[in-house]
């Protein structure tokens, strides 16, 4: 949001004196607009700042969640293979990602500001609003407060949370290193205050905002009661959405600066190519486009570095563009290209059944809601037992369908891998062996914290690794 400022200008001595003369009016040229803050205004206690502050608090977590969150954080998963002709970002891509690197620091700084923005406004809110306890700006900057944990928790090996005092602006570092674990709690707290203040409010969607967002941080330490709970109380047609546009680029949506033009640099990875992984390199795959929500370009062309297949990917379900077309249906449509304005869902009803879904386990309903997946996938019912162990699996493969690209696979994946569930990152030759320094994947499953926070943070220097 843009803090347009009153400047009042006075006209010369002698040509106020005239106009005086003339008019019998000393102020003709001081216009006010009622819309605009008077400079006299702006401190930090005006309420003519709350719009701007929460504003800003939002607005920077949109932008992190679409880069790095989404298109970073998912650049070591089976989601998307990349064509940036960078050498770190190839090493993304292969699972070697290294603290000494920009990506680590730009993926905890981008959390970081969006985190440190949504607590600060929040404490500088109770200060400024009538009644705290009731009013649903402070609920909002609790919500992103608390899914700034969330992406803190789902991206990063572990991290530090520091604080600024907001009278002094000194800061407070972070001393100790905190768990994905530990940010989930961090978390919970979080959306358990944002749902209170929000029912005091009487805004459901900021429920619901919190409602998804404690279930996915519960999911997240293993507490399914809680996910059961909350997630089970969201309503189906529930969605949020993070808004973008193309007014300029810092507002535009990252996924079409990735895959359009000739120099694009991101494509579907083997895993999402519905003809399954042993097809990627071929072209024409049309006949096997038939899941509307992962689709891509049926032709691979190589952009950025000239060397990556990249079938670029069209619009699923996160993002508002998204038309249900599909190339391999009979007539041929055309599924939605990315815009530089389309918005993405960080909540919603879908994502809240999966969660509901996992922590449930394997159950009738579990099955029933699988088949519904299915069906919007144009797949048949698998009308699985309600004890049958596969069940899960096929679960995690519509879940992986439904939330592509919206930010959570770097989570899901870390999540089946540490309770045991299976490993699902991507191994063995990248798609581009042998082609120099593109072999075999590396380990990484997280983004560890940057060499910037270990020289600069005096709590945590001698954890620096060696």
């Amino acid at each position: 949001m843009n803090l347009r400022l009153s400047h009042r200008r006075s006209v010369p001595a002698l040509a106020a004196a005239g106009l005086v003369a003339l008019l019998g009016c000393g102020d003709l040229l001081q216009v006010d607009n009622p819309e605009e803050i008077p400079i006299t205004d702006l401190n930090q206690n005006s309420p003519a700042l709350i719009a701007a502050l929460v504003n800003g608090a939002v607005g920077d977590f949109t932008h992190m969640y679409d880069d790095p969150f989404i298109w970073r954080g998912s650049m070591f998963t089976d989601e998307q293979v990349t064509g940036v002709n960078w050498e770190q970002t190839a090493r993304l891509n292969l699972r070697i990602v290294q603290y000494t690197e920009g990506d680590a620091d730009g993926m905890f700084s981008a959390i970081s500001r969006a985190l440190r923005q949504a607590e600060d406004v929040h404490e500088r809110l109770l200060g400024l609003v009538t009644d705290p306890a009731t009013d649903a700006d402070v609920a909002r900057v609790l919500n992103f407060a608390g899914y700034s944990y969330v992406a803190m928790g789902e991206a990063m090996c572990e991290a530090v949370v520091s604080k600024v005092d907001i009278t002094t602006g000194v800061v407070q570092f972070g001393e100790y290193l905190l768990s994905p674990d530990s940010l989930f709690l961090r978390a919970i707290a979080r959306f358990g205050q944002a749902f209170t203040v929000a029912t005091a409010a009487g805004d459901a969607n900021l429920q619901n905002l919190a409602r998804v967002g404690m279930a996915r941080a519960a999911l997240g330490v293993g507490q399914n009661a809680t996910v059961i709970t909350q997630a089970g109380a969201v309503p189906a047609a529930f969605k949020w959405w993070l808004d973008f546009s193309d007014a300029t680029t810092r507002e535009n949506n990252n996924q079409f600066t990735n895959i359009s033009g000739a120099n694009h640099r991101l494509g579907m990875a083997p895993k999402f190519l519905q003809t399954g992984g042993a097809a990627f390199g071929t072209q024409r795959l049309v006949a096997s486009q038939t899941d509307p929500r992962i689709q891509a370009d049926t032709n691979w062309a190589t952009g950025h570095n000239a060397l990556t297949k990249l079938y670029k990917i069209r619009q699923g379900l996160r993002f508002d563009g998204y038309n249900g077309n599909r190339w391999g249906s009979v007539p041929r449509t055309t599924p939605a290209a990315y815009a530089r304005g389309s918005d993405i869902l960080l909540a919603d009803g879908v994502e809240a059944q999966h969660h509901l879904y996992e922590a449930t386990g394997p159950s009738a309903a579990t099955s029933a809601f699988i088949d519904a997946r299915r069906a919007v996938g144009f797949q048949s019912a698998m009308n699985f037992a309600a004890n049958d162990p596969a069940m899960m699996a096929e679960l995690r493969e519509q879940r992986g369908r439904d939330l592509f690209q919206g930010g959570f696979r770097l989570g899901d994946l870390r999540r089946w891998k540490k309770n045991g569930t299976g490993d699902f990152f991507p191994s063995g030759q990248h798609v581009n062996y042998p082609a120099a320094a593109w072999l075999n994947y590396g380990d990484a499953t997280c983004y560890p914290l940057p060499l910037e926070e270990y020289d600069g943070n005096p709590f945590v220097r001698d954890l620096k690794p060696s």
